[in-house]
């Protein structure tokens, strides 16, 4: 995250339209929220190896799922970067030879 956000200042592009400075005001946000957290998994984790507490895992596990969270949101945001892009999810199935279907919509 540091670097990508290092990077998308020193290059210039938050610069070309107001989007891309939007985009990396909210790349910032997430950083100043995830680097404590990526701290506080450390800890808790070094905790919890050294004493077995389970207020330490629990810590550990929680900062972890908010952490998967903020990473996805961040590398998300590269589909509302370029213009006009969009996600799309293909599903391909292959009926097999052998196998045999009671609905008659499917039946060859």
């Amino acid at each position: 995250m540091l670097f990508n956000n290092m990077l998308h200042f020193h290059s210039g592009i938050n610069q070309l339209k107001p989007m891309h400075k939007r985009v990396f005001r909210i790349k910032c946000g997430l950083f100043l929220v995830g680097y404590p957290i990526s701290v506080s998994t450390a800890a808790s984790y070094l905790t919890f190896v050294l004493s077995c507490s389970t207020f330490a895992y629990a810590t550990f596990s929680v900062a972890e799922y908010f952490l998967i969270g903020i990473n996805s949101f961040f590398y998300f945001l590269v589909v509302w970067e370029f213009e006009g892009s969009k996600v799309e999810v293909y599903i391909k199935h292959r009926q097999h030879e052998h196998a045999s279907s009671s609905r008659e919509d499917i039946q060859k």
